[in-house]
């Protein structure tokens, strides 16, 4: 095998077995060329191994129902003193001048109230509720500013 050390990598060729050609230099040794030729091969060699492997791959989808689940958005209940921020078919959004765990705890008491069971938490910031008729899922995220306030965004559907 032939190798030619160059400035943009290692190039190979099928033409010697095992003699190392390296660029024009005159004080170098050919005695020098086998153990190189050897120490480059237990390198690459041993690069070989370290690709090898398995794995695996999960990919979740949540598809939301077609039909407006304003029903559910409006029977939500959000924390006391919570203003609506935006309202779409799907999803509202509420400023909630409460800190975000504040906002969690006041949100576990109302929806265990009113029979929903948590079907999913995530830590502080994300959690899902379901009952017979309908799935919520809350997303909690901090507001910036002098007073402690958090941002809830309401994703709602309703089971058919």
């Amino acid at each position: 095998m032939h190798f030619r050390f160059m400035p943009f990598g290692l190039f190979l060729s099928a033409r010697d077995c095992l003699t190392v050609t390296p660029m024009h230099h005159p004080t170098r040794s050919n005695a020098m060329d086998r153990p190189i030729l050897v120490a480059l091969a237990a390198f690459l060699f041993s690069l070989g191994g370290a690709h090898a492997g398995t794995g695996s791959l999960t990919v979740s989808v949540r598809v939301l129902a077609p039909q407006p689940a304003f029903d559910v958005l409006d029977s939500f209940p959000a924390p006391s003193g919570s203003l609506r921020l935006t309202r779409s078919p799907l999803a509202d959004s509420y400023y909630v001048p409460m800190s975000r765990a504040d906002a969690a705890r006041a949100l576990d008491a109302a929806m265990r109230a009113r029979g929903f069971e948590l079907a999913n938490a995530r830590g502080e910031d994300h959690r899902t509720w379901q009952d017979a008729r309908s799935r919520i899922d809350v997303r909690l995220e901090p507001v910036l500013g002098r007073q402690p306030a958090t941002r809830m965004i309401v994703q709602a559907d309703p089971r058919t």
